[in-house]
This record gives C-alpha cells, sequence and structure tokens, in this order.
C-alpha cells in the first residue's frame, strides 16, 4: 500500500473526522470506466475545484493508494463524502477498484461491453484480491468483525439500505464479466485473512477437486491464495490416503476380496476402475 492523499481536495481539508463508534464500517465501490491506473483517478480528485466527492482510497491491479488517512489511528479516520447520503458519508469510509482497460460503457448506465473477458477478468482478479487485503487490514486495525452485519458494503448494497446513492457497483462489473465474485464471498475472503482460525477446519476438509479448483485459480494469478495455497497443498495431500476408523473393516474385507488393491482409497474411481470393481463384487 501507498500514500497519495489528497491534500488539495476540498474534503480533505475541511476538518471532519469520523471517529469512535461512529465509524460503522467500510463501503467498496467501483470507478464505472475501463481504466486501470489508479494513479488517473488519484490525481483528478487531487484539486481544490474537484467537489463531487472524496475517497480514502484507489485500489489497482498492482498497488493500492491511500488517499487519505485510514490507517494511522485506530478508530479515527477522516472523513471523505463518497456516498451520495450522509448516512453512509459521516460513518462509512469508501476506495474505489479500477476497472480493467477492456471495458467500454456504452452510456449513463452500468451496461458495458469488454474487448477481452479473458483478459477483464484476470485484472478484476488481482483488484479483487489487493480490496480483501485491505479491508482486512482496515477490520483488524479499527476492530471491526468482517462478516458482522453492516460493516462492509458495497456501494449497491449501501444503496438498498436506503444510506446512499442507487449506484450497482462493484456488483454490476462482476455479473458482466460473469465472475462468481460476490459481496457475501468478499466478506468471507475478508474474514478468512481477519481470523484465519475459524477456517483450519475447512482447510482441512478440501477434497481432491476442490484442491484442483484453487490450484486453478492460483495459476490464474489470484494473489488471494498466495498466502494459503502451499499449506492447504500439502495439508490436503498429506492425509488424502488415510483411510477413516468407521471404514477401516470393510475396506479391508474389500481388499481380501479382490475388489481393490487397496491403493488410493480417498482418490476418484475412473469409469474402467469402477467398473472393474463392480464386476468383481458380483463375482
Amino acid at each position: 500500500m501507498k500514500q497519495y492523499y489528497l491534500t488539495k481536495n476540498p474534503y480533505f481539508n475541511d476538518g471532519k473526522w469520523i471517529t469512535g463508534a461512529e465509524l460503522t464500517g467500510f463501503v467498496l465501490h467501483s470507478v464505472g470506466v475501463g481504466q486501470p491506473d489508479p494513479l488517473v483517478f488519484a490525481r483528478r480528485w487531487d484539486s481544490p475545484d474537484y467537489t463531487n466527492a472524496g475517497i480514502s482510497g484507489f485500489i489497482g491491479a498492482d498497488e493500492i493508494y491511500l488517499t487519505a488517512p485510514c490507517l494511522e489511528t485506530p478508530g479515527r479516520v477522516k472523513r471523505m463524502p463518497h456516498g451520495g447520503k450522509p448516512a453512509v458519508n459521516n460513518h462509512y469510509i469508501g476506495f474505489e477498484m479500477t476497472e480493467p482497460a477492456q471495458v467500454r460503457y456504452s452510456g449513463t448506465g452500468a451496461a458495458f461491453t469488454c474487448t477481452d473477458p479473458d483478459a477483464a477478468r484476470a485484472f478484476v482478479r488481482k483488484t479483487y484480491a489487493n480490496a480483501v487485503t485491505l479491508f482486512a487490514a482496515l477490520c483488524r486495525f479499527h476492530g471491526r468483525d468482517p462478516l458482522a452485519d453492516g460493516v462492509i458494503l458495497s456501494h449497491n448494497e449501501a444503496g438498498r439500505r436506503g444510506i446512499a446513492s442507487g449506484h450497482v457497483d462493484p456488483e454490476h462489473l462482476w455479473r458482466g464479466l460473469d465472475m462468481e465474485l460476490s459481496m457475501e464471498g468478499f466478506r468471507r475472503d475478508v474474514d478468512r485473512q481477519v481470523h484465519p482460525e475459524r477456517y483450519e477446519k475447512e482447510e482441512l476438509d478440501l477434497t481432491k477437486q476442490e484442491l484442483y479448483r484453487l490450484l486453478e485459480e492460483y495459476l490464474a494469478d489470484s494473489p488471494v491464495l498466495e498466502q494459503q495455497i502451499d499449506r492447504r497443498i500439502q495439508t490436503v495431500l498429506a492425509g488424502t490416503q488415510e483411510v477413516p476408523d468407521w471404514a477401516k473393516r470393510e475396506f479391508a474385507a474389500a481388499v481380501a476380496a479382490g475388489i481393490t488393491d487397496g491403493s488410493r482409497p480417498n482418490d476418484r474411481a475412473t469409469r474402467l476402475e469402477a467398473a472393474l470393481m463392480a464386476l468383481r463384487a458380483g463375482k
């Protein structure tokens, strides 16, 4: 994370802060234009003439720029109006994710086309991962629970609650690119970083199919998994060939009957293996 404070923005200099219990949480936005460089926005907003809004940071694929104090003093953040209504502006701070260059908006709404969906999705995976890292840092620093109601909202969710303007970001981008991303999943990913102990059993219970999925995401350059993948792989592989106690007696009988040779007990069977085991069992 880098610092690029909007010292010329009028909201940065108005002397207003959000402190203590007034700080409810954090809002995730998306810029609504196909511009991947967060500095383009930071430089534009860093002007005494920019009275449209304030913001606490821009999230790019390669870097996060904090544009107002938000990780300096626990329970104290600079008020930067970002949601269009006092209910969100006075109790939340907001962060804008940049959007891929391949996106082209068709008008004033949220509809867009995309010239290269695969490249766009790869970019969004990176901004999503960086947003998870930032929001986890915010929740830890300010002592907020990511899964508590109203702590983490999208602009869309805040609008539907009536506390912000009626924008639909960032979910519109994820849906438009046909990505399996959601705010529910985002909050869970943030919580996974804040409270990893809650997910220890989940990591131990990964199936081989789930491991393959994680590897695919990892190879697709999803930084959210980089800190977890190695440990997960080792955990799953180490336990793959263990026969649970409840199955040991019958499994031993199946080996003795020649139905299976006893290898790879927890792997999925191919059609060939399933056919041979069925034939042997019938005999």
